[in-house]
């Protein structure tokens, strides 16, 4: 047997093993839930598309005969589909310049500030593919946030006299019914993202990755993106479903921009004697308010892209002018 199958076979079997470790909502099930993709992702990056593809088909099936078929479904629909799509992305290149045997050629690879979009991308469309098959729509989701409500009065009574004096229950339900699509694809987002990183990272220091990896904090985007960030913004305005998927989106591509913004705090730090611990802080932050902190990084991202700063930055040390 080929033994890029072998891999294949061997990861999926692993994210299978991963996956029904998952017991609870712990702590400790929690950060290995993380880690189920993380295999096929090794496998995707190092071997290919098609490698990935078999480490998510084998994943699958060993999980519909040890859990159920629903479960292999839904871990080949949210698992599986992200790392075999990035993979191939991934490895996509290109030879530029030479000529002859004058000048070397040299490779472009799939630019990597593409890949986080494409992450944002596949999370929003993992979770709304999910949200169809599964049935859901606005009103189930008020449905369940309704229904989690009534068990947090019946355990805490003081919930619905706060909850009253807030403006009602409804009031919260639809706040929170608003918030669910976004809060979910941006969870999606970095779950992809961080894999992914992770993964070309574990290659690179093992010796095995299949293409070069630029450093976190020159991750760029291309302007398009803005333009797709405004027109997801405007979809979550829309009524209905048209609006959750709309919300859904635009919360992967804030996370994008998060992410954009956290490189420019990378690059921005450079020199400073206190580095670590300004990174230190920001990453404890972001873990600890989530969203609180992903705005203002977001807003970053979106600074970066709109006037350069980086490269402004770059010049201002230089004695240039940004270009």
């Amino acid at each position: 047997m080929n033994h890029f199958a072998l891999i294949g076979i061997g990861c999926g079997l692993v994210s299978a093993l991963l996956f029904g470790a998952v017991r609870n909502f712990s702590l400790v099930s929690l950060m290995i839930f993380f880690l189920v993709p993380l295999p096929i992702y090794i496998a995707g990056l190092s071997k290919g598309a098609v490698t990935a593809a078999i480490g998510a088909a084998v994943g699958a099936v060993a999980i519909g005969f040890g859990i159920g078929g629903a479960a292999g479904q839904s871990f080949l629909v949210s698992i599986g589909i992200a790392p075999i799509a990035l993979s191939y992305l991934a490895l996509l290149s290109r030879s530029s310049g030479g000529n002859g045997d004058q000048a070397a050629h040299t490779v472009e690879w799939y630019p990597v500030g593409r890949l986080v979009l494409w992450c944002a991308v596949l999370a929003a469309t993992v979770m709304t593919v999910s949200a169809l098959l599964s049935g859901i729509d606005g009103a189930s989701i008020r449905s369940m946030l309704r229904e989690m409500f009534e068990i947090w009065q019946n355990t805490r009574p003081e919930l619905k006299a706060q909850m009253d004096q807030s403006g009602g229950i409804e009031r919260w339900i639809e706040f929170l019914a608003g918030l669910l699509p976004g809060v979910s694809t941006s969870i999606l987002t970095v779950l992809i993202f961080c894999n992914l990183w992770l993964a070309a990272k574990v290659l690179e220091t093992s010796g095995h990755a299949a293409r070069p990896w630029p450093p976190f904090r020159d991750i760029e985007f291309p302007r398009t993106a803005l333009a797709a960030l405004a027109a997801c913004l405007f979809a979550s305005l829309l009524p209905a479903e048209f609006g959750l998927i709309g919300r859904g989106f635009a919360g992967a591509l804030i996370t994008a921009f998060a992410i954009l913004g956290l490189a420019v705090l990378h690059h921005a730090t450079q020199g400073f004697p206190a580095r670590a611990f300004m990174l230190a802080t920001a990453y404890f932050a972001i873990f600890t308010f989530n969203w609180l902190a992903a705005l203002p990084l977001a807003c970053l991202g979106i600074a970066e892209l709109g006037f350069g700063l980086r490269a402004r930055r770059s010049a201002g040390r230089s004695g240039g002018s940004p270009t």
